[in-house]
């Protein structure tokens, strides 16, 4: 070949089996945290999938950030008490809120319009309370669903569905 399509990361076969060996690794863990001790693991899937949905319901018709913070906490104490490794649950949905919600909020932080908390003199931007208050809940409520489904997926039992 004349080297145009080459990669430097391996040639097609190997990139799928590493896909392949990275793909077995996630679905052995998840059937090993599944099959664990713990909270979870012994519940019917469609019980824990209506409180999944009633604290998701519950945090989304919410209109309080602490709401949204409480259903964050219990889904962190479900994890712990189901035997889940908090840093492994907490980790891909802090990374993926802050670097896609995040986007997003950052900008709501200095455009929405309210009260200035912080006024920069040579800018039309400030950061306004209503700002800081939009941007907490949209990537407190993208942590809230991303940790519940990750909960909800983890002590999943695979025979069960």
């Amino acid at each position: 070949m004349s080297g145009i399509h080459s990669s430097s990361r391996g040639s097609f076969v190997e990139r799928t089996i590493d896909s392949l060996y990275a793909a077995t690794s996630r679905a052995m863990y998840a059937e090993a945290l599944a099959e664990g001790e713990g909270l979870l693991q012994p519940i019917d899937a469609r019980v824990k999938l209506a409180g999944l949905l009633a604290l998701i319901l519950a945090a989304t018709l919410s209109t309080h950030i602490w709401v949204i913070g409480a259903v964050f906490l219990i889904a962190a104490c479900l994890a712990e008490m189901s035997s889940l490794s908090i840093p492994e649950l907490v980790a891909p949905a802090w990374i993926s809120a802050f670097a896609f919600t995040g986007a997003i909020a950052v900008p709501a932080i200095f455009l929405t319009p309210g009260t200035s908390l912080i006024s920069f003199p040579r800018s039309t931007g400030n950061i306004t309370e209503q700002g800081l208050t939009s941007a907490a809940f949209l990537i407190l409520a993208r942590l809230r669903r991303r940790q519940l489904w990750r909960c909800y997926w983890s002590s999943r039992h695979p025979g069960r569905t």
